[in-house]
């Protein structure tokens, strides 16, 4: 699955709410939170694939082999920390479809 049949799939799961799908080109830092203290970075990686509603990050997908992790996995820690109930069904639903994504990703690293 591509990057762009991801994004469509969460649109449609999300009934089209600004969903938005970005992938990381190159390694990179990233604007973590800014404040009165400062701003804080942390790393991006090349592959890195981010959830978007509207601005609001959701999720962010990581590609193995970066902080030492050997698989994919999903990043929780986001812009968005509370859903209401009726939206838990949608962002279940779109985690499945994350984890079809990471599984078809795994699967073409792989058979390379």
């Amino acid at each position: 699955m591509k990057v762009k049949e991801f994004e469509k799939r969460l649109q449609q799961i999300a009934d089209n709410s600004r969903i938005h799908v970005e992938k990381e080109e190159k390694d990179n830092f990233r604007v973590r939170s800014h404040d009165s203290k400062g701003i804080q970075l942390e790393p991006s990686y090349a592959g890195t694939v981010r959830v978007y509603i509207g601005e609001k990050l959701l999720f962010s997908l990581i590609p193995p082999q970066k902080d030492g992790v050997s698989c994919w996995y999903v990043d929780l820690d986001a812009d968005i920390t509370a859903i209401i109930a009726n939206g838990l069904d949608v962002y279940i639903s779109m985690l499945r479809a994350a984890n079809e994504f990471m599984k078809e990703q795994f699967e073409s690293d792989t058979n390379r």
